[in-house]
């Protein structure tokens, strides 16, 4: 049935201000005009008084003013439709069903359908029911409605996940869905102590009541928790959260072929290590199996991805083609242990800078050095912006073949590179933000940058959000790093090739090289290991191995092994970790009423006719005075 509501009424005593035109139309009074009359000069004067005719006008302003400030009144009242609200204004019942892998074992998911099932059909008659699931994540299974054999129906559909237990995130879930409502949350769960972690906690409004249905936990499982390469062997390790000793076979697989197989027995509660006399390649994918039929079939199994390193790409943009010339200096720190950075120097001149960044696997494309901007057309200078919006890190040493004008273009206004160099300088080198990363490698020995001298440098001014990481010893810039997008971008003002300095032939040299590139290219390493509830969106949240099909990366994915410990909580502990509190959850309701939003809400219009009568009243009111 449709029905309007306010959301603030007290607006609603402005209707007393209509008594104002009402009472002005009612004593209205006219003064004849005195008009000087020959003929009657000398007679007495007598105050002539008379109310005026109430013309048909007269009553249409009236009515239009009153109807005016009637309308102000409801606008501020902020009046909207509860048809338009529904189910939610109604107190709300809401299941929410632990859907975590503990919870396959020994029929329990059946029994927790069970007591869901329970709940929903004991909800009191006005109350409307939701269903949500929750383990890593929570989501709305069913929407508030007052259609029980529906919520039943679509219950029954909900299978357990491979994610952990949190109950925080079904608890918020639920507070949010329940909103400025009275409600109730019924919590259907096997209480698993790893539910709560690191000590988090929920917070429930007072008004939302909270029951939980403990369903009991499985009595025996074991686990494959984690998979260890050593030099010598490889290390499994299994989880027996069970209240018995067990025995069971375990197996190493490798790119799906058995290479061995172990026996072992576990005590009740511990965790033991299964170690086989095999040494793992540099890369393939590795899965060890237990056998386990009573417990959770989920954690029967751990991946693992052996990757080893791959090539990274240093693209060094120069004026010539070999490094000899326009860096030899650089090419020399960066081939040191080389083995153990990965990093490939490719050099390229500044025209062949846009096809080759578009050209390489972004995963392999560590970062850009530039040593010059001559030659770097409109193409390559958006290319290059592109590749540091998106997280690439750039190097810039402003030597001299590098124009300030392409810089400060690059830079997009958080520093500007003087368009002069400054000549024969005594100049030093002092770090200045100490804890910054590139400098935590010199340690105690951080000061022997200062005995580098600099004859010539360039003029950094800093007009953003920009960074001195190092300075001269006349307190010029040196180091500055800024950001674009999401890209680190660095700018040295001088340059590297024993010119302008003579920071090449000095001890620090390599490291500071060194420092500076794992430091650009630390963002760029990409992830191949993920956990059940945290994958890429493309993905299954299954554990196994899975291909992105954007980049063709190749990824693992394991479940959450806190989940596979057994410890329970008690009824007590869970509540305690439930804080209560007064203000209003912020849901989608509350923001509908208070923002105007999802509910329909007049005002506006109301206001608008408001000033649409007011224009009508001006026009009528200048026409008949």
């Amino acid at each position: 049935m449709l029905g309007f509501s306010l959301l603030v009424p007290a607006f609603l005593f402005g209707l007393l201000t209509i008594a104002v035109p009402i009472a002005l139309h009612l004593i209205k009074r006219e003064t004849a005009p005195t008009v000087s009359f020959s003929a009657v000069r000398l007679l007495r004067r007598t105050p002539i008084e008379r109310t005026s005719r109430r013309s048909l006008s007269d009553w249409l302003l009236l009515i239009l003013r009153v109807v005016a400030l009637v309308l102000l009144v409801l606008g501020y009242a902020r009046p909207y439709s509860t048809d338009a609200v529904g189910a939610d204004s109604r107190p709300l019942l809401v299941v929410a069903v632990d859907v975590s892998f503990s919870m396959t074992v020994d029929g329990q998911f059946n029994r927790a359908l069970q007591f869901a099932e329970e709940a929903l059909r004991g909800a009191p008659d006005d109350y409307a029911v939701a269903v949500t699931a929750f383990d890593t994540v929570a989501q709305v299974i069913v929407e508030p409605s007052f259609d029980r054999q529906s919520a039943v129906a679509k219950l029954r559909q909900l299978m357990p996940g491979a994610g952990a237990t949190s109950y925080p995130a079904g608890l918020d879930h639920a507070a949010k869905l329940i909103g400025q409502r009275a409600g109730c949350i019924t919590v259907i769960s096997d209480l698993q102590f790893t539910g709560w972690r690191e000590s988090n906690r929920a917070r429930l409004p007072e008004k939302v009541d909270i029951s939980v249905v403990d369903i009991g936990a499985p009595l025996d499982n074991m686990a494959l928790i984690q998979i260890r390469p050593e030099p010598t062997r490889t290390v499994a390790m299994i989880l027996n959260s069970g209240v018995g000793v067990q025995g069971t076979s375990v197996r190493l697989l490798l790119d799906e072929q058995e290479i061995a197989q172990s026996e072992i027995v576990a005590p009740a509660g511990q965790t033991v290590e299964v170690v086989f006399p095999v040494v793992l390649p540099k890369s393939g994918e590795v899965q060890v199996v237990l056998h386990d039929p009573q417990g959770v079939a989920i954690d029967n199994s751990r991946y693992m991805l052996l990757k080893g390193p791959e090539p990274k790409s240093l693209l060094v943009v120069t004026t010539g083609e070999n490094l000899n010339t326009d860096g030899f200096y650089l090419e020399q720190a960066l081939g040191v242990g080389r083995e153990q950075t990965g990093f490939q120097v490719v050099l390229i001149p500044g025209t062949n800078i846009a096809p080759l960044i578009e050209s390489t696997n972004p995963n392999n494309l560590a970062a850009v050095l530039l040593l010059t901007t001559r030659g770097l057309d409109q193409a390559s200078q958006l290319v290059l912006t592109e590749f540091a919006a998106n997280g690439g890190g750039v190097l810039i040493v402003a030597g001299k073949d590098v124009e300030p004008a392409t810089v400060n273009a690059f830079l997009q206004g958080t520093l500007t590179l003087s368009p002069s160099r400054l000549t024969n300088l005594e100049r030093n080198l002092i770090p200045a933000n100490r804890r910054h990363t590139i400098w935590r490698a010199f340690g105690d020995r951080l000061g022997n940058l200062s005995q580098v001298g600099f004859s010539s440098t360039m003029t950094i001014t800093l007009d953003g959000q920009a960074e001195v990481l190092a300075s001269f010893s006349d307190g010029f810039p040196a180091l500055v790093e800024s950001t674009i997008g999401d890209g680190t971008v660095i700018v040295f003002g001088s340059d590297l090739n024993n010119e302008w300095n003579n920071f090449p032939r000095h001890p620090t040299f390599v490291p500071f090289v060194h420092e500076i590139v794992q430091y650009l290219t630390a963002e760029r390493e990409m992830s191949h290991d993920f956990i059940v509830g945290n994958v890429p969106r493309e993905v299954a949240q299954r554990p196994g191995f899975a291909t992105l099909a954007a980049s063709g990366r190749r990824i693992v994915i394991n479940v959450d092994s806190a989940e596979s410990d057994l410890n329970r909580l008690s009824m007590d502990e869970f509540m305690a970790a439930v804080d209560r509190h007064r203000e209003v959850v912020d849901s989608t309701m509350g923001k509908s009423l208070s923002e105007g939003h999802d509910v329909h809400q007049y005002w506006q219009y109301i206001f608008g006719l408001m000033l649409a009568i007011l224009m009508t009243e001006s026009l009528l009111s200048a026409r008949t005075s």
